[in-house]
């Protein structure tokens, strides 16, 4: 699981982020409940799986949320203001 967790995290990246970003997450999260039950040492693939490439997936959707939100990317006072 946690193999598949890291590919679609990788791919993901590249390609339909908004899908194989949560099904990085969700393998990786599962591989890594198997690795610790299997013995210490073997959660290295999975938490990568599930924090490193499930995030660099997402952050683009969280980025694209906040826009369409209408909030600014600026500091807040460095907005301009509509005047007609």
């Amino acid at each position: 699981m946690a193999v598949a967790g890291l590919v679609c995290g990788i791919v993901g990246i590249f390609l339909l982020n908004i899908i194989l970003g949560p099904l990085a997450l969700i393998f990786g999260g599962v591989g890594l409940r198997n690795a610790k039950r299997a013995g210490p040492g073997r959660t290295g693939m999975a938490t990568a799986a599930s924090t490193g490439t499930s995030a660099a997936d997402l952050a683009p959707v969280e980025s694209e949320v906040s826009r369409r939100a209408g909030r600014a990317t600026a500091p807040h006072g460095y907005q301009r203001e509509h005047r007609q």
